[in-house]
């Protein structure tokens, strides 16, 4: 993992072999020579510090002639203030080790001497910052983490599972914001990366409207199904189709963390969202359900970075999806039949769960108005979209 280390010392400049003996150890440095121009740095920029290098000896302000201690305790209060519940790790780097480090015994930061091999201090550096709290959940979910950066997900995204993560000792049984809160950022780092596939053009702008993903017709177009919206249709060419272990993961994260999300989605159905709110109202979500979403949300994690990596070019990824405007065909009407356990009127093939849900009887004369062709190697011709009795 690279380190990024902010230094403050008013003749970091000067030191070269420094500089690049930090380069040589996996560490980024970000210099000023003043404590006001890197403390205002570090503080429009936290997530860019992992660890403070301060002179003891050095300018307070970029308009200082003479540098003096006063930096060193200035840079100490703003560190330890804005930085109180994630302490960042500081260190006091100075060539008057011998004079000053008496001083400065109660701030209680690491001190080291110019005079020694800069490695000292780097191997300081290095045990300080992966013992972080945060850095630690890097170091043991590296492989989810892979695709948390700005060249996949994004750096947002990191943010809201490193958070679930640091709560995960902490969860309760509870139906309260804070376990609604969790459930949406587990759903947020699943819309990050289906902003990836939709920026690199593998899955269509009309899936993703104005920042906001429709995350189930998203995930169905990824896994091979055909997605009507707006009068247009889209189909994935089979081999961008995510796999179906895969799809069904996503499918089942969208179902458990709808209920955090307050139904966000442009093709949210609000009748059902009501009736879901009501059956659940009583519901305390378990700290077993969120630990095992969590999880679930790594494992996609991990298999989506080899994925994303087979699409690099966004002009040849376009040509992935085939889409065409929908045809105005004629209605198939005729009596509801079976064969088996399939049910069917003509050569349109329609779905159980559809003969429950409008409660229709065999031999019942109905009217199928939209209908696509049917992919499905089971004899039909056509598969049934909306039906009428």
């Amino acid at each position: 993992m690279k380190m990024r280390v902010l230094w403050i010392d008013d003749k970091y400049h000067d030191e070269h072999p420094l500089l690049d003996s930090a380069y040589v150890n996996g560490i980024e440095i970000t210099g000023y020579t003043n404590v006001k121009g890197g403390m205002d740095y570090l503080e429009n920029n936290p997530d860019q510090v992992d660890a403070l290098i301060l002179d003891a000896v050095t300018y307070e302000n970029e308009t200082d002639t003479v540098p003096s201690m006063k930096g060193l305790y200035t840079a100490y209060k703003r560190v330890t203030r804005f930085s109180a519940k994630n302490p960042i790790p500081c260190f006091i780097y100075s060539g008057q080790k011998g004079i000053i480090e008496g001083e400065v015994d109660h701030l209680d930061i690491p001190t080291f001497d110019k005079k020694n091999p800069p490695e000292l201090l780097f191997e300081a550096i290095e045990k300080a910052v992966n013992n972080q709290p945060e850095n630690r959940i890097r170091i043991r979910y590296q492989p989810a983490f892979n695709v948390l950066n700005q060249k996949y997900l994004g750096r947002k995204s990191e943010r809201y599972l490193l958070d679930c993560l640091l709560q995960i000792e902490e969860l309760t049984f509870g139906l309260n914001q804070e376990n609604e809160d969790y459930l949406n950022r587990l759903r947020k780092t699943l819309e990050a990366l289906f902003k990836c596939l939709n920026n690199r053009k593998v899955l269509p702008d009309a899936f993703v409207k104005n920042d906001r993903v429709s995350l189930a017709y998203s995930n169905k177009f990824m896994s091979g199904e055909l997605i009507e919206i707006d009068g247009t249709v889209y189909i994935l060419k089979k081999e961008a189709h995510f796999p179906l272990a895969i799809a069904n993961s996503i499918n089942y994260i969208i179902q458990r963390t709808n209920f955090g999300s307050h139904h966000n989605e442009p093709h949210f159905d609000v009748e059902e969202a009501q009736r879901n709110e009501a059956a659940l109202k009583e519901y305390n979500i378990s700290p077993y359900l969120l630990h095992s979403l969590t999880f679930m949300v790594m494992d996609v994690l991990c298999w989506c970075e080899h994925y994303i990596d087979r699409y690099p070019d966004t002009e040849t990824n376009k040509s992935l999806t085939k889409s065409e405007p929908v045809k105005s065909l004629p209605h198939i009407v005729g009596p509801l039949e079976q064969k088996e356990r399939t049910f069917y009127v003509q050569d349109c093939w329609i779905l159980p769960k559809v003969i429950t849900e409008h409660e229709l009887k065999l031999g019942q004369v109905i009217t199928v108005v939209k209908y696509t062709e049917n992919t499905n190697k089971n004899g039909f011709k056509y598969f049934c979209r909306i039906l009428q009795k």
